[in-house]
């Protein structure tokens, strides 16, 4: 009863403690609602600025393909002429939108660009043109063929060798092609340039720089428009946005974002207000061979919190849950409180009434010894007293009667012995028992039992002390048969004794020896009348005896199990 309000109590403050941490992870939930809602928004930067990554990168290597090409055609050819150059580089730009032109220029500053614009084909050529640079200019429209083109000297003297993508290309013509970024005037537009160092096949010969132009606008268009509760940015290295701002909510909190940003170019995730609207944005840098551009994504916290919305309704409901739960076990706690009451009267009743029992159980068990030591005692008292007449009977055989009857007294008195000394009268180690009482039967018939040895095993099985005295005694009889007839020759054998539970509720004693096998002879009167007595004390148990006489001798007793025996068997 103990152990189950123990239990009991058990339970209680476990659900109790469950429920205060399960309170207090709701409650924590709801106050962190709106943190949750920050690494939401930092998660989801992170992977729109994945997302504008990996397509940054495949334009740029499909661009860079592209001038691979042109740089490996050029390197093909000493001189290309106009027509060559036009032929090749047309096809190009009118297949990928994004590229604005192609430009081939050489050591000597010469140059040879093909340019898209919103209408015209502008092909710019200042070859043979050294020393004044100026361009010769041949324009056309963009649906109609070359029959329609007019030529004209362009204004300004060119000379590539001064631009930044010109140095660029030699200062990295290990690394691959090279990105820059050029513009002109504060509102000018930015254009991206990629351009690469093509060697001449020739030891001696010019080198020449092959570069591609694109505007970042066309670039960023042909990614596509993001969602409304997103926005994108793409800057220069400079921190100028590469897109014309435009009307609506998402562009005007671009430009929020890249105005806040500019003022300390942090990295981490900021939030910001446009209007009724609150978004989170973040602008990292974005490096590509070598020159460094920047990418930002910019989110509507309302969106965030939509995602959340499922969340933070579980976390009410678990809420009122909980708060149910909690009146439920206020509930059970005062009830088991009246049920403790009077549980402990209870207990305090009980363990009186044990105390007292386990009193008469004490005092039963040290009388249930004082019993056995004073039999043995008894035993021995008329072991002497027969020892004594012995003596004094002349006849052989008479004497040696009165010394089996004397040896049968004696082997009582070993049984009470070894009994009393048990720690448990209740459940009796019957391995424990019999293999005391088989060593003293052996020591009993020194010296000739020297060469014989035994073994026992009872597969943990346990009986009472009604049982093991009727047990002992038959074992004491077959043993003692055992040592007086069974090994008559100095090479003496083995005795094995084996308990085993048998069919119903009946077990079965087993004594078998590898001696010379019991002999039927009248002379052997003695062996007969210990069978006999094995046989009486077998039937006081319910068993029987049975005798095989197969390669020595072997004596089965079965018996049943008096009082309250018990049997652990493993």
């Amino acid at each position: 009863m103990r152990r189950k309000r123990l239990i009991g109590i058990g339970i209680i403050i476990g659900i109790g403690i469950t429920w205060a941490l399960f309170t207090a992870l709701v409650v924590w939930g709801l106050v962190n609602g709106e943190r949750r809602t920050t690494e939401l928004g930092e998660l989801a930067l992170e992977r729109l600025l994945g997302v504008q990554r990996t397509q940054l990168d495949m334009v740029f290597q499909r661009i860079e393909q592209d001038l691979m090409e042109e740089a490996a055609f050029v390197s093909e050819h000493d001189s290309l002429s106009d027509e060559a150059l036009i032929s090749r580089w047309a096809p190009v730009l009118e297949s990928d939108w994004t590229i604005r032109s192609i430009c081939l220029a050489s050591e000597g500053g010469e140059e040879s660009e093909l340019a898209r614009g919103e209408n015209t084909w502008r092909f710019t050529s200042t070859v043979g043109s050294i020393g004044t640079g100026l361009p010769l200019v041949t324009e056309w429209p963009l649906q109609a063929d070359r029959s329609t083109s007019r030529t004209h000297i362009g204004e300004g003297v060119l000379d590539p060798r001064r631009a930044s993508w010109f140095g660029q290309a030699l200062e990295d013509h290990g690394v691959g092609p090279t990105w820059s970024m050029t513009s002109v005037g504060k509102d000018s537009i930015a254009e991206l340039q990629l351009s690469r160092l093509v060697r001449a096949r020739a030891d001696h010969g010019p080198y020449r720089v092959v570069r591609i132009s694109l505007y970042p606008a066309e670039l960023v268009r042909s990614l596509g428009p993001p969602p409304a509760t997103y926005g994108a940015l793409y800057l220069g290295s400079d921190g100028r946005s590469w897109c014309r701002a435009d009307t609506g909510s998402r562009s005007l909190a671009e430009q929020a974002a890249l105005a806040q940003w500019s003022l300390g170019k942090r990295r981490d995730p900021f939030t910001l207000h446009n209007g009724e609207q609150d978004w989170m944005a973040r602008i990292v840098p974005y490096t590509v061979n070598g020159t460094q551009f920047y990418i930002g994504a910019v989110i509507r916290t309302d969106a965030l919190e939509e995602w959340t919305h499922g969340e933070r309704l579980a976390l009410w409901v678990a809420a009122a849950l909980l708060l149910l739960l909690g009146v439920l076990l206020t509930w059970s706690f005062l009830r088991n409180r009246r049920t403790d009451r009077r549980v402990r009267r209870q207990e305090k009743r009980s363990r009186t009434q044990e105390q007292k029992l386990a009193k008469a159980l004490g005092e039963r068990e040290i009388l249930d010894r004082e019993v056995h030591h004073r039999v043995k005692n008894n035993l021995q008292v008329v072991s002497s007293l027969l020892n004594l007449q012995a003596e004094r009977i002349q006849d052989v055989a008479a004497r040696r009667e009165f010394i089996r009857g004397k040896r049968r007294i004696d082997s009582m008195a070993l049984v009470h012995h070894k009994l009393y000394a048990q720690q448990d009268l209740r459940a009796i180690d019957l391995r424990l028992f019999l293999s005391q009482v088989a060593s003293a039967m052996k020591a009993m018939f020194e010296p000739g039992s020297r060469s014989v040895s035994h073994s026992v095993d009872t597969a943990d099985i346990t009986t009472n002390a009604d049982t093991s005295i009727q047990l002992g005694i038959i074992l004491c009889e077959l043993m003692a048969n055992c040592y007086q007839h069974a090994f008559p020759y100095v090479t003496g054998g083995h005795v094995d004794i084996i308990v085993r539970k048998a069919e119903d509720d009946l077990y079965r004693m087993t004594v078998k020896d590898n001696g010379k096998g019991l002999d039927r002879d009248p002379a052997n009167r003695g062996t007969e009348l210990g069978l006999e007595l094995v046989e009486a004390l077998a039937e006081q148990i319910d068993g029987g005896v049975e005798t095989l006489t197969a390669d020595g001798t072997k004596v089965e007793v079965t018996f049943r199990m008096q009082g309250e025996a018990k049997v652990n068997t493993l």
